[in-house]
C-alpha cells in the first residue's frame, strides 16, 4: 500500500513538469477535456460490460447514478480543470 502512494506521487510529479513544460501552450480545459476524454472511454467501456440487471431492481439505483456522476464531475473533473489552470500561472514546484 505504501508503495502505491510514493507511485502515486512520482506520477504527480510527473504531471505536473509535462504540464507546465510541455504543454504550457494549452489551456487548462484542453488538458482536462482531452485527459478525461481518454479515461472516459475505458470507464465506459467497463462500465457496460458489468452485469447491472441486479442493481436496476435497487430503488436507489437512479439516484446513487446522479450522486455518483456529480460527485466524479464536481471531485474530478472540475479540480484538475482548476489544477490545470494554476499550473499555468505558477512554477511546477
Amino acid at each position: 500500500g505504501a508503495l502505491m502512494i510514493i507511485l502515486a506521487t512520482f506520477f504527480y510529479g510527473i504531471n505536473t513538469n509535462e504540464l507546465k513544460y510541455k504543454l504550457h501552450d494549452l489551456d487548462g480545459i484542453t488538458v482536462s477535456a482531452v485527459s478525461f476524454l481518454f479515461i472516459g472511454i475505458f470507464a465506459i467501456a467497463y462500465f457496460f460490460s458489468t452485469d447491472l440487471r441486479a442493481s436496476y431492481n435497487n430503488p436507489y439505483f437512479l439516484t446513487s447514478t446522479l450522486s455518483l456522476a456529480t460527485l466524479a464531475f464536481f471531485s474530478s473533473f472540475v479540480a484538475v480543470l482548476i489544477f490545470n489552470v494554476i499550473i499555468k500561472y505558477t512554477t511546477a514546484i
